[in-house]
């Protein structure tokens, strides 16, 4: 019996499948970063079915989380309670945490609030499955957190956004009505399939 060699393909994803779709880099504080498919500059469309975030920013206020909220129209971003759902693991110091289906108007990236000492910073990459094949539409986020104490925060959550459509923008931005500083930024780029 003669065996015939399969072809395997890599999971991983090839640097020449992501097109940069925009930068956005802060030149000044701002109360935060949006991505929406009615910018002229921005798509999310059939063109691609994942979207990565690459992003590095700093808050200008003491004790602050980051959120994100989605928009389901491209122009306004959604606000109607129990849409962004998620599950999280964090690892804090040497503790392991974690939550499940936090039900809110936004994706809540951890549980331990950053401030403005040097160093500290969020730096997360967050993929956004955005395919027909699935209801609700899925996002997974990695980000490692710098605090003052010298504790760093591993966080990876799954999250779902609880709406029949596709999602059409992104808001990034800091709780309680603070900025992120000039310099903080976020890149959106497309996969290729």
């Amino acid at each position: 019996m003669a065996l015939s060699k399969i072809k395997s393909t890599s999971l991983e994803t090839d640097a020449t499948n992501l097109v940069l779709i925009k930068t956005i880099t802060l030149t000044t504080a701002t109360a935060g970063i949006s991505f929406k498919d009615s910018d002229s500059d921005v798509t999310f469309d059939n063109t691609y079915n994942t979207y990565k975030f690459i992003g590095n920013v700093k808050q200008a206020t003491d004790d602050r989380v980051i959120y994100v909220r989605c928009s389901n129209d491209g122009t306004n971003f959604d606000t109607v309670s129990g849409r962004h759902l998620g599950d999280k693991i964090l690892r804090n110091n040497g503790s392991l945490d974690g939550s499940s289906d936090q039900t809110s108007t936004v994706w809540v990236f951890d549980n331990k609030a950053g401030g403005t000492a040097a160093g500290e910073n969020y730096a997360f990459e967050i993929t956004i499955y955005n395919s027909d094949l699935h209801y609700p539409r899925y996002l997974g986020l990695m980000q490692n957190a710098r605090f003052t104490d010298n504790t760093g925060v591993i966080s990876i959550i799954s999250g779902r956004y609880n709406y029949d459509g596709k999602i059409k923008g992104l808001n990034f931005f800091p709780n309680s009505s603070s900025n992120f500083i000039a310099d903080s930024t976020i890149s959106m780029y497309g996969v290729k399939s």
